[in-house]
């Protein structure tokens, strides 16, 4: 039988949430860390303060984290295995991802350079490859 985590229900007391308007937080704070909101409901809140789920996944974890300034464990989580340190947030540019603009402005330079290649030849072939 699953552990209450009471330390969770005594911050949510604390900082004055209920269950919804914590997934709403979490979600909007997920949004500033992955770029996306999240996909918290007051259900997933309801498994964390019950204890059904000990350890949420980062997607959770990290946004928790940052609402109630202190680690998971400070939360009344139980880590999964041995390392319990919280991972970092993912970056807004990964290594080896370019820019979508500059990937655009490529895009339409080597477009329109293709374009006036083809119209100012003077044989273009009628048959073949």
């Amino acid at each position: 039988m699953p552990t209450e985590n009471r330390i969770l229900k005594a911050l949510l007391r604390q900082y004055g949430y209920t269950h919804r308007s914590l997934a709403a937080e979490v979600n909007q704070v997920s949004e500033g860390i992955y770029g996306r909101p999240g996909a918290a409901t007051d259900r997933d809140v309801r498994r964390w303060v019950s204890g059904h789920v000990r350890w949420p996944t980062t997607r959770y974890l990290l946004p928790l984290a940052e609402i109630f300034e202190r680690p998971p464990e400070a939360m009344g989580f139980v880590p999964r295995g041995r390392s319990s340190r919280l991972p970092a947030p993912p970056s807004r540019s990964r290594p080896g991802q370019e820019d979508p603009v500059k990937r655009r402005a490529f895009l339409t330079a080597s477009t329109a350079t293709t374009v006036a290649l083809a119209l100012g030849l003077e044989q273009t072939p009628t048959r073949g490859r």
